[in-house]
């Protein structure tokens, strides 16, 4: 074991090991925000994903790449290496499991800029709340071992692109598959992996080194790893409406959105990049103020905020000059799932257009996709008119819901079939109030 593994956080000692890098920057400061006090480093690390891309690429390469990366944990918890030294020695691990941030892989290779590559990387996301304002994101939940301690990270995964196996639209695509592995059973592939499936999809470039994927091949991939795909194309909308019903929509059914950016920056041609939308933030009336997403060129859960719309985006890109452009989404979804968002959101803003016309402009509206499971679960926790007869009624296996919300508490529940062609409408709820 290398001597001073165990470290207090501080950018300048964290610089040594991540390096300088624009992503290694954003890590720093995301760290700061989660109060990340003491590191532990784990020097010979083997990551798998990095460890195929190595298998597929590095290994035939004439010059000798390293195939062990190094592994840096992050804890609330202040701590000396002799205290986790002898916590190692009794088994006292509470405090370290109770203050775990996660974890960031560093690979043993550098980008084209000369830096040292961010590898797999799981993070706390940042807390539910702030003030008044609620966040939600998408995550799973990691195990994690370090030297036998087993720890845990509630996180969406995120890794800079190697242009060696993969470019923007392969990271995308990885993060957003990643999740789906336990909701819809799909193996978990590497990024070399997608970029291989992807690219049986014919292009003129060549698959490695990887030059990029093409939106047609982007499909291709999530396709072949027999899901479907929603594509919503927001170019040419007049609003942002329909960017702000799709993303809640999904993201609360914990379905990464995969967002492609154009970006222009003046006297030069327009570039096109691949983001995956991974949380937002609401105000108390469910208005969208935030969005977060995984953007391999900045780092995880990077925070958006409209500019004019969130048909334009403010982010680290501004930096640089760039103006921030959503063109389109695109949503890996289960096959099963036949409604798609096109056809249940003019049907949603024909019943909150009549709802508002009605009785007012208090209420508040969401149309979100839930499964069965998970929306009897709520109705059983909620004070909800006939209650044993809605819970024993027979229901679809994926529903899209429209919600209606009187002063921030639900009203009423229109129910429509997931599974059908075109919107059904399977059950109408009302809550007390």
């Amino acid at each position: 074991m290398i001597k001073d593994f165990v470290f207090s956080y501080s950018s300048d000692r964290l610089r040594e090991s991540l390096d300088d890098s624009h992503q290694a920057k954003y890590l720093i400061r995301y760290l700061a925000d989660l109060n990340a006090k003491t590191c532990v480093l784990e020097d010979k690390y083997v990551d798998k994903d990095y460890l195929i891309d190595y298998q597929k690429f590095y290994s035939r390469s004439f010059y000798e790449e390293k195939r062990f990366t190094e592994r840096i944990h992050f804890f609330v918890e202040d701590f000396s290496t002799t205290k986790f030294e002898e916590s190692l020695e009794n088994n006292d691990i509470e405090y370290l499991r109770k203050s775990y941030l996660g974890f960031v892989v560093i690979r043993p290779i550098k980008g084209s800029d000369r830096k040292r590559l961010i590898g797999r990387t799981l993070l706390n996301a940042y807390p539910d709340e702030k003030g008044s304002e609620k966040r939600v994101f998408i995550r799973g939940n990691y195990d994690v071992s370090l030297f036998g301690i087993p720890l845990s990270v509630s996180s969406l995964p995120f890794q800079v692109q190697d242009q060696g196996v993969s470019a923007c639209a392969t990271i995308a695509l990885w993060t957003a598959l990643h999740p789906l592995a336990d909701t819809y059973g799909i193996q978990r592939l590497s990024p070399a992996e997608i970029t291989e499936l992807s690219t049986s999809f014919p292009s003129e470039y060549r698959n490695f080194p990887s030059s990029g994927l093409n939106w047609g091949q982007m499909i291709n991939c999530v396709k072949s790893m027999e899901l479907d795909v929603e594509t919503i194309n927001v170019e040419n909308i007049d609003d942002d409406d329909i960017i702000l019903t799709a993303i809640k929509a999904y993201v609360k059914a914990e379905l990464p959105l995969i967002g492609a950016l154009k970006l222009t920056k003046k006297n030069n041609p327009p570039e096109y990049h691949a983001v995956t939308i991974s949380g937002y933030q609401c105000n108390n009336r469910g208005k969208l103020t935030e969005l977060y997403a995984h953007d391999d060129q900045i780092g995880p859960y990077n925070r958006v905020t409209p500019d004019g719309s969130f048909k334009r985006w403010k982010n680290e890109w501004n930096d640089s000059g760039h103006e921030v452009r959503l063109e389109k989404l695109l949503i890996p979804i289960y096959p099963k799932i036949r409604l798609p968002f096109a056809r249940i959101y003019p049907r949603y803003l024909e019943i909150k257009e009549r709802m508002i016309k009605d009785y007012g402009d208090d209420f508040d509206f969401e149309l979100y996709l839930t499964t069965i499971r998970k929306y009897k679960e709520f109705l059983l926790e909620s004070t909800i008119k006939e209650k044993r007869k809605i819970l024993i009624k027979s229901l679809p296996r994926f529903l899209w819901v429209l919600r209606a919300y009187y002063e921030g508490s639900p009203l009423k529940d229109i129910v429509f079939d997931g599974t059908a062609i075109y919107p059904k409408q399977v059950s109408s709820i009302e809550f007390r109030i």
